[in-house]
């Protein structure tokens, strides 16, 4: 009787192959699981939330067009913030996140022309002012993030009404 089949060698290689395979599939599904950790002066920048302590005065300028000085009175850099717009219910948001917007613990800054402005030039009802502060990237300390504090005690809201 002529039997074929796959040597024992090619079984083993391939069942190999198969474990690395599979293995590699697993590893890239868990780790749309893990979210990036990042820190800021050596703890989670989520504890770092807590030690923001900031002040918004806002005067309006021409059409829905706002100046915000933003007094940082908290112990951590704020590298900018995020104007959330509320209308009727719905919100939409603008990021004011770079160096330029960069406020150092103690300091103030004047941003001029922000926009409150809801979609079609409408006032928007409500305008909550988010900090946002940098971190970097457990594991890869040459990566930097940021980070958006928005809880509670951290938020401003301005009521337009």
């Amino acid at each position: 009787m002529n039997k074929k089949g796959v040597s024992p060698v090619v079984a083993t290689a391939l069942l190999i192959a198969l474990v690395f395979v599979l293995g590699g599939i697993v590893f890239l599904w868990a780790k749309g699981f893990l979210a990036e950790q990042i820190q800021k002066n050596g703890e989670a920048i989520e504890m770092q939330c807590q030690n923001i302590a900031w002040k918004v005065n806002y005067k309006k300028g021409i059409g829905n067009m706002y100046s915000l000085t933003i007094e940082n009175r908290g112990q951590v850099n704020l590298y900018g913030f995020i104007v959330r717009r509320w209308k009727d219910g719905n919100s939409e948001q603008e990021k004011y996140v770079d160096d330029n917007y960069l406020i150092d613990a103690g300091m103030n800054k004047k941003i001029n022309a922000v926009s409150f402005e809801y979609s079609s030039s409408i006032l928007a009802d409500e305008v909550e002012i988010i900090p946002v502060i940098l971190g970097t990237v457990v594991g890869d300390e040459d990566t930097t993030k940021y980070y958006v504090c928005d809880t509670d005690t951290t938020t401003k809201a301005i009521n337009l009404n």
